[in-house]
């Protein structure tokens, strides 16, 4: 998804090249014991994609965090985390928003970022 940037090691580190997303996640999940987890952060267009390969590969219980560059903008990417042999259904997050404007990250984004917070993986409610 989306254009491949000029830089070869960040490309390939950023967009697929010989392997499918399906078969790196299925690639994942072989070594998972019950209830591991997988985790994918991809293109926000591409997030059907991920939760079908993670389905595919035996995961469910499939989280989607949106990360959202500013307050009110879409998504760009998003984070998605399937559990080994779970049957929940897959959740929606509120979004991660990333950046406050023109003030560099938002507190929750310091705290993940900079103070090794846990990324809100769990639903509210």
């Amino acid at each position: 998804g989306g254009t491949p940037p000029p830089a070869a090691q960040r490309a390939a580190a950023t967009h697929e090249a010989e392997t499918d997303l399906a078969s790196w996640v299925r690639f994942l999940a072989r070594g998972l014991s019950r209830r591991g987890t997988v985790s994918l952060v991809l293109p926000a267009a591409r997030f059907d994609d991920g939760i079908a390969a993670l389905k595919a590969a035996g995961c469910g219980g499939v989280l989607l965090l949106p990360l959202a560059p500013h307050d009110g903008e879409p998504a760009r990417r998003v984070l998605l985390r399937g559990i080994a042999q779970s049957k929940a259904p897959a959740q929606l997050l509120p979004p991660l928003v990333l950046h406050r404007r023109g003030e560099g990250y938002t507190e929750q984004a310091e705290r993940v970022l900079r103070m090794g917070a846990a990324l809100p993986l769990i639903a509210p409610g």
